[in-house]
């Protein structure tokens, strides 16, 4: 069953009903015609703002199609053409604008138990409760500052692993270019309106 399609921008009531009068057919195509255009400012934003290392990453920011379905239609600004960001060859791009966690856990986790373990100890000898090294009880306390130094790591009062921030280039791009981008939209709508009314 096909779907009406809806578009409203607002503040341009005369564009509203030119809009309402078109077919689904029509309403889409408009949509599509007008995204590309429109979205030229925000391509050259993010290719301006993505990292330099190699260029590879800022020469694989595209204007690509959003996958149509019945309800949506357009395109978008991106650095993959699949749907998943971490794909593909620049796949270190989607790591780059979200961020990520440095570091195996596993590996942090250890040094985490050991480094716990360690203060445990010193708190003990602080104390004047560690008992002479080789003795039955002190492997008891060894296994004990071990043993609580993995419970406390994996209870996440330790922090195990650290957060890097992503530059977010890409958002950052669409919000400096949101404005001109909408109002080029806007106009370019108009334009595929007027040419259908004066066939």
């Amino acid at each position: 069953m096909a779907r009406k399609v809806s578009m409203v921008l607002t503040g341009d009531l005369e564009l509203n009903k030119k809009l309402a009068a078109l077919t689904d057919k029509q309403a889409k195509e408009a949509i599509r015609k007008a995204a590309r255009p429109a979205l030229q400012g925000t391509l050259a934003s993010a290719r301006s703002l993505a990292p330099k290392r190699t260029g590879a990453l800022g020469q694989s920011i595209r204007i690509r199609a959003i996958t149509r379905s019945r309800t949506r239609v357009g395109a978008r600004v991106t650095t993959n053409s699949s749907s998943s960001l971490f794909r593909g060859r620049t796949f270190y791009g989607a790591f780059q604008e979200y961020g990520w966690k440095t570091g195996s856990r596993k590996n942090q986790l250890e040094q985490a138990t050991r480094r716990i373990a360690r203060s445990i100890r010193a708190e003990s000898r602080a104390a004047g409760g560690l008992s002479p090294m080789g003795t039955e009880f002190r492997a008891r306390q060894e296994r004990y500052f071990r043993n609580e130094g993995a419970r406390r790591a994996l209870s996440g009062k330790v922090p195990v692993r650290k957060q890097i921030a992503g530059r977010e280039f890409m958002k950052q791009a669409a919000q400096k270019t949101r404005t001109s981008a909408l109002a080029l939209y806007r106009e370019s709508i108009r334009n595929y309106i007027r040419s259908i009314a004066t066939k």
